[in-house]
């Protein structure tokens, strides 16, 4: 079955430690789809899940203007507005619990990334997916972003909160 992702209930979340603390970005609704086939109480993987999420970079907000600005200039957002992850295989570990393999594509760089996924089935037919994966932004030929007296370290955490309802 094909899912899309809700507005307004779908949000991606960075942290990024630095020297002035934790600065968190937010990206509220990304666009994407996912498509699997419910069985019981899981998701037949044996079907197949495909699945694309397009975060739009110029979307990141961290309530703060010049975090937000120096981010943007960082990633290149610009040239590269997009971020894209395509799910290339998903794995049970167990009670919707999931790993899922896929390829991100980030200011202009592909490169696989892994991670683990939570998955609930909600009982209005809708799928709602979390999960967290630690991310060097080196390996996407991003400087490390330092201004001033400010310096963010290049290891951030990526949360998922999807929300995705059968499409008509």
């Amino acid at each position: 079955m094909h899912y899309e992702l809700v507005a307004g209930t779908s949000s991606i979340v960075v942290e990024a430690d630095s020297t002035v603390g934790t600065i968190v970005w937010t990206v509220p609704e990304p666009l994407g789809w996912f498509d699997v086939k419910r069985v019981g109480d899981g998701l037949d993987i044996d079907a197949g899940i495909s699945g694309r999420l397009e975060i739009g970079l110029d979307r990141f907000s961290s309530g703060n203007a010049v975090y937000d600005a120096e981010l943007r200039k960082r990633v290149d957002a610009r040239q590269y507005p997009m971020a894209v992850v395509e799910l290339v295989k998903v794995f049970d570990r167990g009670d919707l619990h999931y790993g899922a393999n896929a390829t991100l594509e980030f200011h202009g760089v592909s490169r696989p990334v892994a991670g683990a996924i939570d998955v609930e089935l909600a009982d209005d037919g809708a799928i709602r997916v979390t999960g967290q994966e630690r991310i060097d932004i080196r390996d996407f030929e991003i400087p490390t972003p330092s201004m001033l007296m400010l310096k963010i370290y290049p290891d951030v955490r990526v949360h998922l909160f999807l929300e995705g309802r059968p499409s008509a």
